[in-house]
């Protein structure tokens, strides 16, 4: 999964949460709101700095979850969120898409296969408002890893997934693959753990995978790339033999892996390669 840099604004600036306050808070018509909104906007900025703190340490668990920030209940700061900051008329709406395009090639950085069409919370705002504003909270994201993850809270060190602007699980080889003979071939990913981790930045790698439902997804897209292959393996076969199957997955991999280490598209040629069976004509069974 890929790190992203923490969004900026138009200048390359670093997003500050009080100016992203204030500016969903501009030309509200309903003095009342506008007035209690405003009464906690100290709390929203000292919220975002006990955030980036706890998030550099990997204890955004310790943070309760609630119905209010000050007297402004969750529904509120939902409706903040949806109607001035992702809404297309809404005064944010620059910064939210500012953020969604932060990603490069719109790749989602969860599971780097879909569109980042979104944006999602790491702390998810149903359970923590004072949050929901927060541009560090705040990452693109596609509508399969917003949908799949859960929305509950978070309860320790082990269930905080990846989060792109604080962590880099893209130092080590951790996603893997292995093929399942059967027709057709099966492809079933997994994580393993690199010498350089330690105990828990692995707990979280597999909570990160579980959490997204990444099996799956890969799943479904290792079986649409054997369909898209499997005419090139069998000529290979029949031409020059399972050698030369292994040789062509095996340069696929390096290739993969040399643009982005973990990408499902490595483990999928590095399983491949190394399977005997699949080599030798597994991977033609329907």
């Amino acid at each position: 999964m890929k790190p992203l840099p923490k969004p900026t604004d138009a200048n390359g600036l670093p997003l500050v949460p009080g100016d992203v306050f204030d500016l969903c808070l501009t030309k509200m018509t309903d003095t009342d709101f506008h007035d209690k909104l405003v009464s906690i906007r100290a709390q929203i900025v000292r919220g975002a700095v006990d955030y980036d703190a706890r998030a550099e340490t990997c204890d955004l668990h310790q943070f309760a979850t609630s119905a209010s920030v000050g007297d402004v209940t969750k529904a509120e700061m939902i409706k903040v969120y949806n109607q001035r900051f992702a809404a297309a008329a809404g005064p944010g709406r620059e910064v939210y898409y500012r953020i969604r395009k932060s990603s490069p090639n719109d790749r989602c950085p969860l599971c780097e296969i879909g569109t980042a069409n979104t944006l999602d919370h790491y702390l998810p705002k149903a359970q923590y408002p004072l949050f929901a504003l927060t541009p560090h909270n705040l990452y693109p994201a596609c509508t399969w890893c917003q949908g799949a993850r859960s929305s509950g809270a978070i309860t320790s060190k082990e269930t905080q997934a990846f989060h792109p602007y604080f962590d880099n699980f893209d130092d080590a080889i951790w996603l893997t693959a292995e093929v399942e003979q059967s027709a057709p071939a099966v492809f079933k990913f997994g994580v393993s753990k690199p010498a350089s981790w330690n105990d828990l930045k692995f707990e979280r790698a597999k909570w990160h995978f579980k959490d997204f439902d990444l099996q799956e997804l890969l799943a479904t897209n290792s079986a649409n790339q054997l369909t898209g292959i499997r005419n090139r393996l069998q000529n290979l076969l029949d031409d020059c033999g399972a050698a030369e199957v292994r040789a062509h997955l095996s340069e696929e991999e390096a290739s993969w892996r040399a643009s982005n280490m973990n990408s499902w598209e490595a483990a999928f040629y590095e399983a491949a390669a190394s399977s005997d069976w699949f080599c030798n004509g597994g991977f033609a069974g329907v």
